[in-house]
Formats: structure tokens, sequence, C-alpha cells
């Protein structure tokens, strides 16, 4: 190994200047002898290669036999063989390569193949080679050897036993060079540029060979074509739901500031609800001094607090108004609500590959749920002399909120804010959602539509002040336990939590794979006041209006009961409030076989308000995204007062998987008021052991790249012209396999209707069909 290394830099130079190099070893005659014995025992299984294929491996004029080496185990103590020592000088040559190939050769060395010996055959011996035939092209056979062509560099050819013969190298453009033979000899030739003809003069001639290989072709997938089943099964999503088909709303990119450390990144909100946290904290010191509020047990009256917990997020008060172009006067008495959607939408928008300048001036609706906090009402908090008067009434109005969001970000679209108090941030979705649909064809487009296909969909709810929590004791709202107690017997009203999200959705025609999930279906309405079904109050929940409600979103998703695997309740822990919407929910899922999992995010981070049917419908996402129904926080001991008799359901107390690679969600949002709103969710497994693995190639017909000079589709691999479907050839239905090879030093990098050239092995002429194949699935690489 040695001397190999020595003549490395001369034998790369002249690799460089001529094409080839030649390297005398110093192999020893027991190493050679021992090789010979070796061969001649009959370990090896000796046969010629396919005729179409023996000039790339064993040159020109080639009457030989070949037989091919185990994987090459580079760091073994020991060697078994006497072929070991031999085939480990190629694979140091490769090694030596690695640094100096890049600049030195203009390749990056990747791997080397297997060593393949080679011996003389006598006439007597010499077999007839055996052409390719319909079960190897069947087998991937030309596949694998067009990808040899395509990716071979060096040709290493190592001359173990014999002498007298000669090696001839032919360059693709230069004169011809002779090699005598000896033993020992290791020769390296550029073999994409040069092929070779090696007649040795010995019948004990003995050769090793081995070839340096650049890597495989790396791509990514810009589009799929063909019916949804087999382009779902080509990226590995065989076990659940396919894909919806036709337009859909696709989420892309979300931004989140939640509870439990939900900040910054999406997957810090999955951990937490994944995980059962509880994400509750004592209201923090530097937003106000709660205990000054507070007054618990028979000391509490009107006017003052019981509770004193909530879910929180760090900081809504900081602001980079440089960034957003806000003047800092206006930025110190701005509302919390419009600092953290501002950043919520432009983080939803970095997160789908969308840039500030991109959304400039595009028609892009805005839709946020709000229903106001304490800095809204409050005029303490917009105290500021002379700029109280030029800011202070638009900077503590929520109702600027999708207004500023449109304006600081150039958006012409519509924009909306959406107050029904508990439910305001799914119906602001719903109200988008409804202007995301495309009308028909023969139907004119309604003014509220604005013909949009991409919108923000967003919602705040935020505590920078003990009014609040004051307001909702007075009812007795809020828990006075500090908790969530969702479907718990427990339960004794609500906690608080804060928060702001955002999502960018666009209207799509087809699914791309790149979305985060599909909202498949949306409805909103109200439970009015009848004499036989209404609420017995404004604010109290009504459940047939809430079962029309879930049966309206279903109806648009086109779904049954039975499909929806994991349903997020707006559960908010209240004992009149849970067994009501429990009731509601089972009125349109009791039809079904496998029990629907029931969950509810207020048990980990709190009831957010306003913003609380966004953190749900997000979390249905993200359960779809896993395939896993989340844990409930803090549920010990069911409350008798669900009615899940001959109900197939379970209430998580941990995390359960769907069982499945993809799955449906929905989630459900009451306000107080009456407004009630339901949104279905459909996503793939992107994390965890349900995910599909990588694209299964098997299960495409063609996988095809554009051609560089007509821009046509043609075969990733042998550039074969791809045929419209109705001239596919008809005994290569299903996967295609290449069927043709072309001349030596042809590249396959174009199509081969613009290939003049002759072939190794002709492609046969395509047959037409009498009908289109409306399954041919397609596969088309970036």
């Amino acid at each position: 190994m040695e001397a190999l290394a020595g003549f490395t830099a001369t034998a790369v130079e002249a690799l460089a200047k001529e094409g080839y190099c030649v390297v005398q070893l110093p192999l020893s005659e027991d190493m050679t002898s021992e090789a010979a014995v070796e061969v001649k025992c009959g370990r090896f299984r000796w046969k010629r290669l396919r005729r179409e294929f023996e000039p790339a491996y064993v040159g020109k004029h080639q009457k030989c036999k070949t037989a091919w080496l185990d994987e090459m185990v580079e760091e073994k103590p020991e060697m078994d063989t006497p072929i070991d020592p031999l085939d480990l000088y190629l694979a140091r040559f490769t090694q030596f390569l690695l640094p100096v190939a890049p600049f030195a050769l203009d390749f990056m060395p990747h791997s080397r193949t297997s060593g393949m010996l080679r011996i003389p055959a006598t006439s007597d011996q010499l077999t007839v080679a055996e052409t390719v035939s319909e079960e190897d092209i069947a087998k991937g056979l030309v596949d694998e050897h067009v990808d040899f062509l395509r990716r071979r560099k060096l040709c290493m050819f190592l001359i173990v036993d014999g002498s007298g013969g000669e090696l001839s190298l032919y360059p693709k453009d230069g004169d011809q060079v002779t090699l005598s033979a000896e033993a020992g000899r290791l020769v390296i030739f550029r073999h994409d540029r040069i092929s070779y003809a090696y007649r040795p003069d010995s019948e004990e001639d003995l050769v090793l060979q081995g070839w340096v290989l650049t890597a495989p072709a790396q791509f990514q997938v810009a589009m799929t074509e063909g019916d949804q089943k087999s382009k779902d099964e080509a990226f590995g999503l065989v076990a659940g739901p396919n894909t919806p088909e036709g337009r859909r709303i696709c989420v892309f990119g979300v931004g989140v500031s939640l509870p439990a450390a939900a900040q910054d990144y999406l997957a810090h909100y999955w951990c937490g609800i994944a995980a059962g946290t509880d994400g509750y904290v004592k209201a923090p010191i530097e937003r106000f001094d709660i205990d000054q509020y507070t007054r618990t047990g028979d000391d509490w009256q009107i006017g003052w607090t019981y509770t004193i917990h909530g879910g929180y997020c760090k900081d809504i008060f900081s602001f980079d108004n440089d960034f957003f172009n806000v003047p800092e006067q206006e930025a110190w008495l701005l509302a919390p609500a419009n600092k953290q959607l501002l950043e919520r939408s432009y983080e939803a928008l970095f997160n789908s590959g969308v840039s500030r300048k991109d959304v400039h001036g595009r028609r892009m609706g805005v839709y946020i749920g709000h229903s106001g906090d304490d800095w809204s009402v409050d005029p303490r908090f917009t105290s500021g002399g002379e700029d109280m008067h030029k800011f202070g009434y638009q900077a503590r109005k929520w109702s600027c909120i999708a207004g500023r969001i449109a304006y600081i970000l150039g958006l012409k679209g519509p924009q909306a804010l959406l107050d029904t108090a508990c439910s305001s941030a799914l119906v602001a979705y719903g109200v988008g959602h409804t202007a995301l649909r495309r009308s028909m064809l023969d139907q004119p487009m309604a003014g509220a539509n604005s013909d949009i296909s991409e919108a923000l969909m967003g919602g705040a709810n935020l505590i920078p002040g003990p009014g609040n929590y004051i307001n909702l004791c007075g009812p007795h709202m809020l828990s006075v336990a500090g908790r969530c107690f969702t479907f718990d017997m427990s339960a004794d009203g609500f906690e608080r939590g804060e928060g702001s999200s955002c999502f960018f959705a666009r209207s799509e025609e087809s699914v791309p794979r790149e979305a985060l999930a599909t909202v498949i279906g949306a409805c909103l309405n109200q439970d009015g006041r009848t004499a036989l079904a209404g609420s017995a109050s404004m604010t109290a929940p009504n459940g047939p209006s809430q079962q029309e409600c879930v049966r309206g979103s279903m109806r648009e998703a086109g779904l049954t009961a039975n499909q929806i695997t994991c349903s997020e309740l707006h559960g908010t822990g209240t004992a009149l409030g849970d067994p009501i919407e429990v009731g509601a929910l089972k009125g349109v899922m009791q039809d079904r076989k496998a029990p629907i999992m029931q969950t509810s995010a207020k048990s980990h981070i709190g009831h957010l308000e306003a913003n609380a049917g966004q953190a749900g419908i997000i979390k249905c996402m993200l359960m779809c995204n896993s395939c896993a129904g989340t844990p409930n926080c803090h549920l010990y001991i069911l409350n008798p007062h669900l009615d899940i008799n001959g109900y197939p359901t379970v209430f998580n107390t941990e995390l359960a998987e769907y069982g499945n690679q993809s799955g449906y969600s929905g989630v459900s949002s009451f306000g107080f008021g009456g407004a009630n709103a339901r949104a279905d969710v459909f996503a793939i497994a992107s994390r965890g052991p349900r995910k599909p693995g990588q694209v299964n190639l098997e299960k495409v017909d063609y996988v095809v790249v554009q051609c560089p000079i007509d821009e046509g589709p043609m075969h990733y691999i042998d550039g074969r012209e791809v045929p419209t479907s109705g001239s596919r050839i008809f005994r290569n239905r299903g996967r295609y396999r290449c069927d043709n090879i072309r001349d030596e030093f042809d590249n396959y990098d174009y199509n081969s209707s613009l290939y003049e050239g002759k072939y190794q092995m002709s492609p046969p002429e395509e047959v037409a069909l009498d009908r289109p194949d409306a399954g041919m699935c397609r596969l088309e690489l970036a």
C-alpha cells in the first residue's frame, strides 16, 4: 500500500493530462500464485455477461468469463482469501483520490464497484453470451447498467497473473495507446472518455477490475400526475385515507405563540400537547400583581378575582417596530394583539417560503379573530400626551388589527375582523374559507370573494391586565382550582389562557406534497331562538345547532362519521358545556365501528377565548401530522353527566396512534353568544413512526425530467421520450424499465427523439393503444 501511496500524485497528474496512468505494484510470486490457485479451486461462479453489457465491462473483442467478488469490507482485520489484498489496492486508490479528484479530475468520487475477476475462456469453454431478455428488462437490469454507464469515471485494471499480452486504449478524441501486459501492473484510465481492448497471450491470465463511480443523481419531486391512489402509493402512503382530490384549501406555514413554551416553532406546540403538559402558571408579576385583585373563599365578592392562574406566553410587549416600519411613538401605544399578530403573520409567510417583497400588492385576504382585552378598554394603557391623540385610538382599538396587517404587508385582498367571543378565530377561518372557495363556471362571482386564492388566518387573545379575570369571576365562569378540567367530574369552569397564532392558506387545484394540512370542510351557524330547539338563553350552548354545524362541515368534506379518527372539542371544562358538546358530537358520530378520540387543548394551555378555535385547528393539523391523538390533561374520573352509552369513543389519557399514515380530524368552537364554527382537517403523517418513507419509484409508471433541448418529458435514467397515455408500449404497462443502450460515448442527458446515433441495444417500436391509460402515474423531477 505504501508503494501505491507514493505513486498517487504522479498517477493523478497523468490521469488529468493523458487520461490514463500506469502503476507497477510490488506483487510477489506467492501472491499471484495463491490468487491463481484460489481462482482454480472453484470458489467463484464464472459466466458471461449479457451480450449488450459486455463492451462496457470487459472491452472490445472480448472472449472471457467473469466473476464478481463480494462487497469489500475495507476495515476487516484479516484477509480471508488471496484475492482480498489485491482488492484492497483498488479500495485504497479510491480513498487516495477523494481529496484531489474534484480539483484535478473534475469529478467527485462517491464509491467504487465490487471487484470483477476475468479470465480467458478457450474455444471449447466459451459459451454464447445471452442477449437481454424481456425478463431482464422487467427486473431492471438495463436500468442498473445505464446507471453504471452514467456514473463510471475511472476503470482500475490490475493484471494479477500473466504476461505477453497487450492492453489497447481508444480515447474518444485522440490516438490509440497500446500497453504491454505485465503481472502487477495497475492501469487506471478515464472510462467515461476511453474505451479499451485486452488481448492476453496466456490462458492462465488473471485480471481484477473495479470502477470509481460518482454519486447517484439527486433529485427533488416537482410534480406528480395520475390517479390519486397511485400517487399516494408512490410516496409511501399505503395505510390510511388517500389525499383528497380536486380544489382544496391547503395550509402551509404557521406562526404560533402559545402557553407551555409553544413559541417560535410549531414543533414546540406539538411537544407540549403530546407530552400532556400543564402549561398553567401564576399570573407573572411583570404583567401585573394579581394578588392585589384577589380574594378567595368566603372573602370573595364581585369586583375581585378568586383565581390567579392562567396559560401565559413569555413576552407580549416587545416589538421590532423598525422591521415593520411602525413609528416608535405609535409602537409605544400599540396594543399587544396588534404587535403579536403582525409577528405571527410574518412568521406564517416566512415559514411558507414567501418573503415580504413577494406579497406586496398581492390580492391576499386577512381574516382575524379577536374580542378585545384590557389594553383595548382601559384608557390608562393609552396615556401618552400628544401621541395619544395622534395614535391612541387606532393603536388600542382591535377593529384595526386585520387592516394593520394588510397595510404593513401591502396586501390588497379583503380583510375582516371577527368578534364572536370564544369562537372568533374559527369563525374568522370559516369566513376566509368561504372566500377561498371557487364558484362554478356558470355562477357569477360573489362580491365578498374578490377572486382571492390565498389568505392569512389568525387569532389572538392576550392578558395584559387583570380586568377580565374580575369580569369572568362575577358570573363564576372561571375555575376555582385554576385549571380546565375538561371531561373530568371536577369540572368547575374554565381557566384563562393567552396566545396568538396565524397560518397561510391557499386554494390549490390539487393538494401539493409540501402542504402542512388540508382543510376539507368548514361550516358556521348560530344557535338561534325557537320554541323547540333554541337555546335556553343566549349564552347557553345548543346541542341540535352544534350537530348541524358539524354535519355541514362533514358534508363539504365528503366524510362519514366512521372516517373521522379524532375530534378536537371546544371542551372548556364547564359543568354545562362539556356534556352538551359531547352529546351533540355523539348525535353525529355515533354510527361508527372504531372509537373516535376526543381531545381538548384547553386542558394544556387554558381557554384562549377568541383564539381558542385557531389553537384547536392547528392542533388538529399536528395530530394528523403525527397520526396520533394527544392526551387530555387532568382527566382522572370521567364526568358522569357525559352521555356516552352506546357511543364508540375514547377520551385520551395518553398519546394514542391512529393506526394509519394519514387521517382526518375535526375541531369545533362555540361562542357564548351562540356563534358555532366547525372545520375538518386532513393531513399525512410528516413525523413519527407512521411517516411514509421515501418515494417508491417502483410504484411509478414514469419518472421524468425535462429535456434541456426540446423541454419535453424524458425518462430520468435513459433519456427515453415519455409517450402519451394513448401511445404507451403495451408490454411496458406499469413501471417503465430502461430498454435501450446508446452508443458508448453518447450521454443520456437529452431526449431520445433527438438522438441520431447508434444503439448498442435498440428500443422497441411504440405500439398505439386503443384507449388512453387513465391509471398512468407520472412523477416529474425538478
